[in-house]
This record gives structure tokens, sequence and C-alpha cells, in this order.
């Protein structure tokens, strides 16, 4: 694939000493910049991993190349460019990798030792830190982070869900996958948080779901403070985030302390989501490029791979006319036929919608979240523009919302997901539980 993404070709960058080892998943490890140059102040570099006993050249990273492309030609149009920030495709070089690998390998967990940067990547990607605001307007150390994985925002209600599966018109996908993850691993304590609460726009029911994800977190709550992961179990970890909300501290005991705490922060984050409607327009995008649902979309898939010389890669041009002609349908300038009846392109339609559908349910939604009792009042003006404000009583919060984990997902995935559909109906069906979310 060839790409027209200019690619930053800066030296003075690649130091060492101005990165230093933020967190990782399973393929990308994530590095926070330290240096003096204010173009990449609060940012982050993403760089490939790859297993230690593996060694093999690459070429150019095309994955970057593609993730980029992408979020620029589909969700940028769809969801709003600000939410992803700043990308930058970065130049590596060899020497450079190497010599980061051994200075960060001791801030690592020892679970993920057993992949390490891949040296042989030449392109790297820095993004905006999320976590992050300029010192000049709020110290670090009042700088709350909060990242949500939300999930899906709604119940499907294709004419293709099977009649044996209707189950899922009533009962959310993360509320019944919670069942089958819990049989797979008992130890998993089963989390009582459902999507659609946090989706609803009702500030009641948005407190709640944060309650839920702050008693049983799972990998859909993470808090962080000045670049430090909080847990909430841990005593310093929760006057941390006392001090940061602006609570003055009081001699009451602990419990008293942490429930005023539970309760601004829950009030605070659920206010900043609607203020921001960031969740409104995930939902309606979810649910509209997702209207076949997966048992709608397997058969299609089908038709298709068996089709010669079927591509299974999406352009940036597909991607491009992709948008288009959803937004089209959206307007109500063309409308697709039934599924029985769909040309060769309309089923590309539908399967590229769903893969952009499938992204927004798996991302994150990153709010920054800051009292204004830590910021000079002279400097207030300088927020314009930049974060929105909303006020909780007599205490005032600025707010910034970002979106990560927005990488396109493989089209060859769709057989796994129609399997792993299929698996957590059965898983709910089989229990027998009658437990219907509220819409």
């Amino acid at each position: 694939m060839t790409s027209s993404m200019h690619i930053v070709d800066e030296p003075s960058v690649l130091n060492t000493e101005y990165w230093s080892y933020k967190g990782e998943g399973n393929a990308n490890l994530i590095l926070s910049y330290d240096g003096p140059d204010s173009l990449y102040e609060n940012t982050i570099l993403r760089l490939r991993k790859t297993e230690k006993e593996q060694e093999k050249p690459t070429p150019l990273n095309e994955g970057y190349i593609e993730n980029l492309e992408y979020i620029d030609k589909a969700i940028g149009p769809l969801i709003g460019q600000k939410y992803a920030g700043k990308m930058i495709l970065c130049k590596l070089r060899p020497d450079f990798l190497d010599a980061l690998s051994r200075k960060i390998e001791g801030s690592r967990p020892e679970s993920r030792r057993f992949k390490t940067i891949d040296v042989t990547e030449s392109v790297g990607l820095i993004c905006s830190d999320h976590s992050k605001v300029a010192s000049t307007l709020f110290p670090p150390e009042h700088v709350l982070s909060i990242e949500i994985k939300p999930k899906w925002g709604f119940l499907p209600n294709s004419p293709h869900i099977s009649q044996t599966n209707r189950v899922k018109r009533k009962v959310c996908r993360y509320c019944m996958h919670q069942y089958l993850k819990q049989k797979k691993d008992p130890a998993i304590t089963r989390s009582h948080f459902c999507p659609l609460d946090l989706y609803s726009e009702d500030e009641p029911r948005v407190m709640k779901s944060l309650r839920c994800l702050l008693e049983v977190p799972q990998n859909n709550l993470k808090i962080h403070l000045n670049n430090r992961r909080l847990l909430f179990e841990q005593d310093e970890d929760f006057l941390s985030m006392e001090a940061s909300l602006g609570i003055a501290p009081t001699n009451d005991d602990s419990g008293l302390r942490k429930e005023r705490v539970i309760d601004l922060l829950t009030k605070a984050v659920s206010k900043a989501l609607l203020h921001d409607g960031i969740m409104r327009k995930l939902k309606k995008l979810q649910s509209t490029l997702d209207e076949a649902d997966i048992e709608g979309i397997f058969p299609i898939y089908k038709s298709l791979s068996e089709e010669e010389q079927y591509e299974l890669r999406v352009s940036p041009l597909e991607w491009e006319a992709t948008v288009k002609r959803y937004m089209y349908r959206m307007n109500g300038k063309i409308k697709l036929h039934d599924l029985q009846s769909l040309s060769k392109e309309e089923k590309f339609q539908k399967i590229r919608e769903f893969m952009i559908s499938t992204t927004l349910k798996d991302c994150s939604v990153m709010l920054t979240l800051m009292s204004s009792k830590f910021m000079p009042a002279e400097k207030r003006h300088l927020t314009d523009g930049v974060f929105s404000s909303f006020e909780i009583g007599d205490d005032q919060f600025f707010q910034k919302v970002g979106l990560v984990d927005l990488d396109p997902k493989a089209v060859s995935k769709i057989p796994h997901y129609y399997k792993l559909d299929q698996e957590i109906v059965a898983h709910y069906c089989e229990l027998g539980v009658n437990e219907p979310c509220t819409p």
C-alpha cells in the first residue's frame, strides 16, 4: 500500500532522555514526552511491540499509516477530528529504539516483558496525550484523567436477529458478556455496570453506572493523576483524588470522606459527559452503522468471501466513500435495499459501516478534569476554546474530552465476532437469567 501521509524526520526528538514509560497494551507500547520542544508538549509516542525471539525485518510501518488514514477519512468526519487530537508519523532509528528499550525495561510490568519494542520498525506515531494539559494553566498534580471504555450503547433491533437470540433486544451485549467471562475465569468479579445507563443522558443513571465502574472497574475505568494510575481502594490514592477535586480534608472517618469523593467524582464526570455530548454521538453512530447486527453481516461476509479476488483490506478512498454514502443515507438521500437484494457495492458498504461501528464500540473516552480552585483567576481567559466548563454548587470545573483506541478492526475478524456473539447469547440463555436492561 502506498500512502501520501507525511512522515516527520526529527532527529532532535529521538533522544531517550525525553521519553518515559507510560503504559502498554498487547500490540503497542506508550511513552510520554518530557523534552524541551513545545511542539511535542503533552504528547505520547506509540511504538509497535514484537515477541523477543521473533526477529524478522519489517517494511515501512504500514500499520500506523493505515490507522491515520482510517481516522482521517472515516472516524474524524463522523465523530469530529477534535476528539482524535494531534497525530504525527515520526521516522525512527534502530539505535534509538534499542537504547529506549533498554532504558524502560525496568519500568515495565513483568507480565508484559515477553514482548519488546520492535527495533526494526521505521515509523512511530506521536499522538496527543489526552491525560495532560499545559502546566502553565493547571498544576499537573491537580489534573485528573479519567479513561472510560463505554462499550455498546444500544440494544440491537435488527430483523436479522434470530428468534433463538431475541434476548439481544432486551439485554445489552456487555451485561450478557459478563456471565461468559465469569464462566471462563471464575476469579473475575461480575460487574453490575450497564453501558446503557452511561449512555442514557439521565444524570442519576449515569452516576449509577460510574459508581458500578468504581466498584468493579475491570478494563473499563482507569483514573490517572499526574501520569500515575490511581487505585481507589488505596488510602494514598484516595487522598490524592480528594485533593485534586478540591475537597477540603476533614477529621471525619475514612468512610464518610470516601463517600464525598465518590459523590463529587461521579457527579463531575457525569456532568462533563452530558455537557460535551460525546456519548450521544457515539450511541447514534454505533447503532446506525450497525443496523443489520452481526447476524445480518456474517452472511454478507460469507457471500463476498466466496467470490474471487475479494480484497479484505479497505483503502482510504473506500473509507471516504463509505462515510459519504452513510451520511447520504442518514440525510434520507439514498436507501439501501433489503439485505437479500443488495448489490455487490452495497454489500461492501454494509461490511465497512459495520467495521466502523466496531471501532466505536471498543474505543475509550478520555476525560481530563480540573477544579478551578487550582487555576489563578487571571489565567481563566486562556481556557477559552481549549476547555469547556460546568458548575457543581459553588465549584467550577474545566474539562476536555478526547477519544483513543480508534484503530480499524480487521474485516477478517467478522467470523470471530459472529462466533463470540452466538457464544455469549447461548451461555446467557442456558443460565436462565432474566435481567432486562433499561433502554
